[in-house]
C-alpha cells in the first residue's frame, strides 16, 4: 500500500491508491488525507455501495420472477397431469 522511494540521502514514500482501493481495509482519516485521496476514496465507497445495492436488488427482483415462472409451469404441469389421468 505504501512504496517507500530512497533518493541518495532522503527516503520518501508515496501511497499506491490502486492498491488500497483494491482491498478491503479500514483506513486511517489522517493516512487518506495524507495521501490526498479522502474524495476519491470516499466517492468510490459510495459509488461501489450504491451500485451493489442494485445489483442486490435486481438479484432478488429477478430471483421473485423465477419463482413466480416456476409456480406457473408447476401449475401447469400438475394440470397437464390431471388431464392425463382423466383421459387415459
Amino acid at each position: 500500500m505504501i512504496n517507500l522511494l530512497k533518493n541518495d540521502t532522503k527516503i520518501n514514500f508515496e501511497i499506491n491508491k490502486a492498491n488500497i482501493l483494491n482491498r478491503f481495509l479500514e483506513i486511517s482519516p489522517n493516512l487518506i488525507l495524507l495521501g490526498v485521496t479522502k474524495i476519491d476514496v470516499t466517492n468510490l465507497y459510495k459509488s461501489s455501495q450504491y451500485a451493489l445495492k442494485e445489483q442486490k436488488d435486481t438479484t432478488n427482483s429477478l430471483n421473485q420472477k423465477i419463482e413466480t415462472k416456476n409456480l406457473e409451469l408447476t401449475s401447469k404441469i400438475k394440470a397437464i397431469e390431471e388431464q392425463k389421468t382423466t383421459y387415459y
